[in-house]
């Protein structure tokens, strides 16, 4: 398997208001995704001032869930580079999760039906999630072949408030399906 060493960056525009009443959280968020040709592994360590960040408690009977983007979630994006189709992966601590295919950019959301089961684990530590964990099988229109990724967050603080980290931000609002923070790349050929 070829891993790749992440570290998110903030969404934090100049001159958007967005952080006029809510400081930046005061969190790290690195991680490593590691592919061959039909899984992928990732994982995220989060430091800093985690004891203002929520995360939710531990499902004991984890499951396929919708809108978990709406408060603290892991996400991951994978997309061919000469399609317009890519996947979104959705892993929240609570060890719910979800696989969404779009047709095109933000268009025809459909659940990823082939995919059955994603094996998250998450590490605690001093009563709060230090990492996550996940283990996937890839979509099957990409096993195989090269792939343009994208890694991102959503955090949310102990307030409410939605903070948004990923490789790259490319806009003014933030934007986690834009292709141009699809910065890792995975080729089977190379692996």
């Amino acid at each position: 398997m070829r891993a790749h060493f992440f570290r998110l960056v903030p969404f934090d525009a100049p001159g958007v208001p967005l952080r006029t009443t809510t400081p930046m959280l005061d969190i790290e968020i690195t991680g490593t995704a590691a592919f061959d040709t039909s899984i992928v592994n990732v994982v995220y360590h989060i430091n800093g001032a985690t004891e203002h960040v929520k995360f939710n408690s531990t499902n004991a009977h984890p499951s396929r869930k919708n809108e978990l983007w709406r408060t603290t979630c892991f996400e991951l994006f994978l997309k061919v580079p000469t399609r317009a189709e890519y996947w979104e992966v959705n892993l929240a601590p609570s060890r719910d999760w979800n696989v969404y295919r779009f047709t095109d950019y933000r268009s025809t959301l459909q659940p990823e039906l082939l995919i059955t089961d994603i094996s998250i684990t998450t590490e605690v530590a001093q009563s709060r999630l230090a990492s996550l964990s996940a283990t996937l099988p890839l979509p099957l229109p990409v096993v195989g072949q090269q792939l343009i990724i994208g890694i991102s967050s959503v955090i949310e603080d102990t307030a409410g408030n939605l903070y948004y980290f990923a490789l790259q931000h490319s806009g003014v609002k933030p934007d986690f399906h834009d292709p141009a923070g699809f910065v890792l790349s995975f080729d089977p050929a190379s692996a």
